[in-house]
């Protein structure tokens, strides 16, 4: 039976990665940092995946289970020793720890005779590939690993305790994982729902940071300040559909430019997206989406990233703008964050001297700051619209 690391039993580890490659018949261990939780998986050998649409739930039950701790660096050895493919899926600011363990684990690999490793990236984080590379290459040679990044599509909201089923996990019926196949150093696994992608993998990791996490975000900010509890009543709000499909098809028909992929395709994709957003069943809240505005507005990120896409694409990033603008409204809500210090932040990652950019995303945020409603909103994005001359 083939064997599998995941580092990391969260949502997407054990809602997404680690339930496709148990239903594919493979044997998963989990590396975690929860005691409680390694313990539960450990002793139970499985656990509930909780498959939420909108007219109905079912359940896969994910078995061949193994946990052990992050901390455990015999243990960790070991499975990393017997797997045939490792995965990460721990966020960004983990990665250098992931890292050490698996550095730490290649000699006695390689001494063992195993054969090269792959390692999938599930992480959303541009470049996660370069970016993981650079913290192998820091402690040795890391030449025997593949490094594949991929595109994470499924929406996994947070688990909910369950007193009969603490280790289950909700998520939606959506299970495909884009992959770079040119990354491997070993074969393609047969794991059902991964996907081999033999040409540029770029276009898959930017428009799932660009047009998926960016509107998936902006839905979140919108819904929060319009009152809305969860994903599915913010995108059932037609104003906050409206604004954030309009943010989503700018950064897709960026997208679009910069690859030559045709636009009919993203404006497809856009609208399934916005579908999917709309699932009640996951029980998605804003909060969660929303989450950490600091790590979401960093230059390369979804939100400042998607607005530069639009730019280097020849887009005029109008409904873009709106989206910058609620992430300086929400990152100025944090401690130690003021409108000053959001402003300069903007200034150096994307405005550049950019007077007329920099002013609409300025009142745009002061309307956020003011409660606006969504007419005054548009009107303001009409009224900008009306002073750019359109050939």
């Amino acid at each position: 039976m083939r064997r599998a690391v995941v580092f990391g039993a969260g949502s997407i580890g054990r809602g997404f990665v680690g339930a496709s490659l148990s239903l594919s018949g493979w044997r998963v261990t989990f590396v975690d940092v929860v005691p409680a939780l390694v313990d539960r998986l450990k002793h139970d050998g499985h656990y509930r995946q909780l498959i939420a649409e909108t007219d109905g739930e079912r359940i896969n039950l994910c078995q061949g289970i193994d946990a052990v701790l992050f901390d455990d660096h015999p243990a960790v050895n070991e499975a990393l020793l017997r797997a045939d493919l490792a995965v990460t899926a721990v966020g960004a600011e983990n990665l250098p720890r992931v890292a050490e363990a698996v550095m730490r684990a290649l000699p006695q690999r390689l001494g063992a005779g195993r054969e090269s490793l792959d390692l999938f990236l599930c992480e959303n984080l541009h470049d996660v590939a370069d970016v993981m590379r650079s913290h192998m290459q820091a402690l040795g040679d890391s030449t025997p690993v593949g490094l594949a990044a991929t595109s994470v599509g499924r929406i996994v909201p947070l688990p909910t305790p369950d007193p009969l089923y603490p280790t289950q996990v909700k998520v939606e019926a959506y299970d495909l994982l884009p992959y770079d196949a040119t990354a491997l150093r070993g074969r393609q696994p047969e794991v059902a729902g991964f996907v081999p992608v033999w040409d540029d993998f770029s276009i898959y990791a930017d428009r799932k940071l660009y047009v998926f996490n960016m509107g998936h975000c902006m839905t979140a900010y919108l819904g929060d300040l319009w009152g809305h509890s969860f994903i599915w009543e913010a995108i059932g709000d037609i104003s906050v559909r409206y604004l954030v499909r309009g943010a989503m098809l700018e950064a897709a028909a960026g997208l679009s430019a910069a690859y030559g992929t045709p636009f009919s395709t993203m404006l497809l994709h856009v609208d399934d997206l916005l579908a999917r957003f709309g699932n009640r069943a996951l029980a998605d809240t804003c909060a969660r989406v929303g989450r950490d505005p600091w790590r979401k507005m960093q230059p390369a990120d979804r939100i400042l990233g998607g607005y530069r896409v639009c730019l280097n694409g020849g887009i005029k990033p109008l409904y873009m703008s709106l989206a910058v603008a609620l992430g300086a409204w929400r990152l100025a809500q944090e401690d130690g964050w003021t409108r000053d210090r959001v402003e300069e932040h903007l200034r150096t990652a994307v405005f550049a001297g950019d007077e007329d950019a920099a002013s609409l995303v300025s009142g745009l945020w002061s309307l956020l700051d003011a409660g606006a409603s969504p007419a005054r909103i548009v009107a303001r994005l009409d009224e900008h619209m009306s002073s750019v001359p359109v050939a």
